[in-house]
């Protein structure tokens, strides 16, 4: 059984600019995460592209700390 790295919690820094993802970057993400949902053929690889889509779009919403 294949195994994927869940999208985590926190956003993370993209690695050649060191900036957070955008709110667009972020929603793409998800975007792709329910079109391989809709291409799917076994139940658990759906809901986990259903799952990961879901995160993503928690984390776009969530509000930035400038601190």
């Amino acid at each position: 059984m294949e195994q994927r790295a869940s999208v985590g919690t926190t956003p993370q820094a993209d690695e050649e600019n060191h900036t957070l993802p955008t709110d667009s970057r972020i929603r793409r993400l998800a975007s792709g995460h329910l079109e391989e949902a809709l291409a799917a053929d076994v139940r658990s690889e759906k809901e986990y592209h259903i799952r990961s889509a879901l995160q993503a779009l928690v984390i776009a919403e969530r509000p930035v700390s400038t601190d």
